[in-house]
């Protein structure tokens, strides 16, 4: 059924197997306010759907070929359902010498550039390997093409401690992925006395992360003494390339800073919108655990569905619901799309019923006309969608500009971790 929100007009689309009982009622994820239908209003509907009259579609007219006589070039018009099995043949009107058409002529006249479909190219995705700082637990996910030559080095973002993965250990990845990374070599340039060698990575499940470049890891003092001098070349601080303020890629730094400026503040506000909705309420709510504001357990989501829109974007939505007798603050939810041999294709994140954008998306929308700085500006003051006690939120999730090919989708809800969204998103601008 197809309703629209009383306040500001936004329209949803409604199973008819949800609406039971005396009816269904929900927020607006647009505005919040109160949505309604009516059992009543369910069946009148419906009575009026089954008696709208349905027009036969029109039956479309035969294309025709036009084919001359060999003999006296009398014009015929043939129509295509006459051209059946190998062909068709007839005698001219004029001077009655036969008229043959074969099927390939008619397939040929009809279709003159038709040729056989060619399956689409099979895009090999190059390895991720998974592995896992031993010293903080931090995840890290790094593809097969950046690791080269000797291999990889890199430090953890989190806790600083230099992480190696030397091409043996992604060789050994790759024939046994559950496996854990033996350790790697240490480097020729850079030598440390064995008790002041970095651990080795473990193979875990992974988030994405993007490496920065390794600090100097911190050495006890006796174990600076018996280091080895390290050489002029290796003390050798490397400086970034001076860009001038006025330059292309000044500036596609500063606007990169600014998105990222914005998804921070809009995680933020979350976060203390959580925090303050669940700390202030006067209800048995405020007794729940701290843990309830990032868990997803007693958390569905039920009656999803996926389609292209008329501007090409992939549109995710249904309902997600919450099965406790605690309100939920917070709720974080990833959708994504995918082609018929499983390939991702697109994904796109929902924080409190806000969209977060990535770099491409507001390039997208920038060409379309939209306003970035308000669009922002509207997505900090907006009112989030929390969900109470037994109680449903419906979403719609966008793919701008998705690719042709779509065929499932999935829409997951994900424990809501401040400090892994804010990272992820980072890395998600950093990349062209």
């Amino acid at each position: 059924m197809e309703v629209r929100c009383g306040n500001c007009n936004k329209l949803f689309r409604i199973a008819d197997e949800k609406i039971s009982g005396t009816g269904i009622k929900f927020a607006c994820s647009q505005c919040r306010g109160p949505v309604t239908i009516t059992r009543e209003e369910f069946e009148q509907y419906a009575r009026s759907k089954a008696a709208e009259p349905v027009t036969p579609p029109a039956p479309s007219e035969p294309r025709k070929m036009e084919v001359s006589c060999g003999s006296c070039s009398k014009v015929f018009r043939v129509s295509e359902d006459k051209i059946t099995g190998s062909g068709i043949k007839f005698a001219c009107s004029k001077c009655g010498n036969p008229v043959t058409i074969t099927r390939e002529e008619s397939e040929q006249y009809f279709e003159p550039n038709k040729t056989a479909p060619t399956p689409p190219p099979v895009v090999q995705q190059p390895l991720k390997m998974d592995v896992r700082c031993s010293n903080c637990g931090k995840s890290f996910r790094i593809s097969e093409d950046k690791i080269s030559g000797s291999g990889i080095k890199f430090a953890c973002s989190k806790c600083g401690v230099p992480i190696t993965i030397s091409k043996e250990d992604l060789d050994n990845y790759k024939r046994n992925p559950r496996k854990a990374v033996p350790p790697a070599a240490s480097s020729a340039k850079s030598p440390a006395p064995p008790a002041a060698s970095a651990p080795a990575p473990a193979v875990a499940p992974a988030s994405g992360d993007a490496e920065r470049p390794m600090p100097a890891p911190p050495q006890p003092r006796e174990q600076a003494k018996a280091a080895i001098k390290p050489t002029p070349e290796q003390t050798r601080s490397v400086r970034p390339a001076a860009v001038s303020a006025s330059s292309p890629a000044a500036t596609s730094s500063t606007s990169r800073q600014l998105m990222v400026l914005a998804i921070a503040v809009l995680i933020i506000a979350a976060v203390g919108y959580s925090a303050l909705s669940h700390f202030k309420a006067s209800t048995p709510v405020s007794q729940a655990p701290v843990g309830m504001l990032t868990s997803i357990d007693g958390l569905e989501v039920m009656n999803t569905a996926a389609t292209y829109d008329t501007k090409g974007d992939y549109v995710i939505s249904g309902d997600i619901v919450n099965t406790t007798d605690v309100e939920r603050p917070a709720w974080l939810i990833v959708a994504e799309m995918f082609d018929n041999q499983g390939i991702l294709l697109g994904r796109a994140r929902m924080l409190n019923g806000i969209e977060l954008y990535t770099r491409r998306d507001y390039e997208i929308l920038a060409k379309r006309g939209t306003n970035i700085q308000e669009l922002k500006a509207r997505n900090l003051q907006e009112q989030r969608s929390k969900l109470l006690p037994k109680g449903t939120v419906h979403f719609e999730i966008t793919i701008l500009e998705a690719p042709a090919g779509g065929v499932t989708f999935n829409a997951n809800l994900q424990p809501f971790d401040p400090v892994q969204l804010f990272n992820e998103v980072v890395a998600e601008q950093k990349q062209p």
